[in-house]
């Protein structure tokens, strides 16, 4: 007697039997599909090369930092307390100076703060990354 498991050929599977066994077959080519294109995502967001700290020259950075602005979260720049170089990594925030002068900067770009107070704001609905370098005299 064969004590081996035998599985049916497809030819003497009934219809029915046939179909269920397709879609099986498609839920998991889907799964792996679905599966192969999260962990892609997932590579391109981290592959992202780090943005380096920006040092203005004549100063030596002290230290830098990454500061996330929430949707209409404001910070100040204060003078007084060194010079800060500021670079949007993502997002968008809108810059006051001290006369009330308003600009605007996106993604890879940036300013320096600290010879006077400077406000700046996040005026859109998705969160602002920002790198700070904060800089000192030799």
């Amino acid at each position: 007697m064969d004590t081996k498991t035998r599985t049916p050929d497809s030819e003497t599977l009934p219809p029915q039997d046939r179909r269920a066994g397709t879609r099986r077959r498609w839920v998991l080519v889907a799964t792996a599909a679905a599966v192969l294109m999260t962990a892609v995502a997932g590579t391109t967001r981290s592959s992202r090369p780090a943005p380096a700290p920006v040092t203005l020259v004549g100063l030596v950075a002290d230290r830098t930092e990454a500061v996330t602005l929430k949707p209409g979260a404001a910070r100040a720049w204060p003078a007084g307390r060194g010079v800060q170089a500021v670079v949007a990594i993502s997002g968008q925030v809108a810059v006051y100076g001290p006369a009330g002068e308003r600009k605007v900067y996106g993604p890879n770009r940036g300013f320096a703060a600290g010879w006077e107070t400077y406000w700046t704001a996040n005026e859109t609905d998705a969160p602002a990354e920002l790198l700070v370098t904060f800089q000192t005299r030799p």
